[in-house]
């Protein structure tokens, strides 16, 4: 099968390393072209030496429809059999272009992003846009990551259930760039280790997170915690003025985007995930793998991974004091989390399982 991937970019995102899976699951035995909107280049070395071509559009230099005709050309000359989309631009985009040739079109939605259901023109546009495009042409498909999106799928954007297919996200648990053996953890371990690891954005939970720590050290007095925030992103230096003012050095760092992140979360004492728009989350997944306790927001997504509670924690969404109180519970013993992590280990990363994933994405790539 010739497969044409588009993406917005090839930046450091969870859609972005469930393309990477995929390609490197299906290259032996299919063509595969990655084609991206804007110049981040983060895994393109990687994706090149697998032996997938990738393709710069450069959105932002030559404008909308100038990148509709360039996907057409790809598509037409290297006789793409499916076009698969993943994030919005490249869905709007990747979708119109798509219809304009034989190809088969499948657009993997990753969240309910709660901007598309705004008022505004351009929301109601694209609202209208996605309901035409998906429900009226038989060759276009979408998937979800979970029953949380296609539920919003449904509800907001008036999608036939019928066209939408759940296939939970996976974690290729083999991946040697997310450990590295030479790794020597650098922070004490007579301190109590927080882990975050999300993009540096408002929807990532931060503000809930902050105000949480602040509470953790100065109401209930636990004087030897250590937050580490893995990532980065928009609202970096914000985050460093908010640590700055309320005098949190000594309690919080940023070491940035690390690759080997299981190697922090095998050293760190509970994960905690704060985050206000999800569509699964798959570091929470990885969380599961490396045996750590996850403490996490009770937004839709975080509540069906963890089967609301069976597997870890849920805080109030947008609540620094529930979060607070719920950190301060594990510290003090107050949960059964060895029995919770096994049933999370036992019951997500014993199943799994690549090749029964790459099998459900064929039954909805070849129909």
């Amino acid at each position: 099968m010739r497969i044409l991937y588009l993406l917005t970019g090839l930046g450091i995102g969870g859609a972005e390393n469930i393309v990477i899976d995929q390609c490197q699951a299906l290259i032996s035995e299919n063509q595969l072209t990655v084609a991206y909107l804007r110049d981040i280049r983060d895994h393109e070395k990687k994706l090149n030496d697998m032996g997938v071509k990738t393709v710069l559009l450069d959105f932002k230099k030559t404008g909308v429809f100038p990148v509709i005709r360039k996907i057409i050309r790809i598509v037409k000359e290297n006789k793409i059999d499916l076009i698969s989309t993943h994030l919005p631009a490249a869905d709007t985009l990747g979708r119109l272009a798509g219809l304009f040739t034989k190809a088969i079109i499948v657009s993997t939605i990753h969240g309910c992003d709660g901007w598309k259901m705004m008022n505004r023109p351009a929301c109601i546009a694209l609202r209208l846009y996605n309901r035409f495009t998906v429900n009226c042409f038989k060759r276009v498909k979408l998937i979800a990551v979970s029953d949380t999106v296609q539920d919003f799928c449904v509800r907001y954007e008036k999608i036939k259930p019928e066209k939408i297919h759940v296939i939970g996200n996976i974690i290729d648990v083999k991946n040697s760039q997310k450990t590295d053996d030479s790794f020597v953890f650098p922070y004490p371990k007579d301190r109590f280790i927080m882990l975050t690891v999300a993009r540096l954005a408002h929807e990532k939970g931060y503000p809930v997170l902050l105000e949480a720590i602040k509470e953790l050290v100065q109401v209930h007095g636990i004087t030897n915690l250590m937050a580490l925030i893995l990532g980065d992103g928009d609202i970096k230096e914000e985050i460093k003025k908010y640590i700055n003012e309320n005098n949190l050095n000594e309690y919080i760092e940023m070491p940035g985007f690390q690759k080997n992140v299981y190697d922090y979360m095998r050293n760190a004492d509970v994960f905690v995930f704060p985050s206000r728009n999800e569509g699964q989350g798959i570091v929470t997944l990885e969380a599961f793998y490396n045996r750590i306790y996850v403490i996490a927001s009770d937004i839709p997504a975080s509540a069906d991974v963890l089967k609301n509670g069976t597997y870890g924690t849920l805080f109030r969404d947008g609540d620094s004091r529930d979060l607070a109180n719920k950190v301060a519970d594990f510290i003090h013993g107050k949960v059964h989390a060895e029995e919770k992590i096994k049933l999370a280990y036992d019951n997500f990363c014993l199943n799994n399982d690549m090749d029964h994933y790459i099998g459900k994405l064929y039954n909805v790539f070849k129909g």
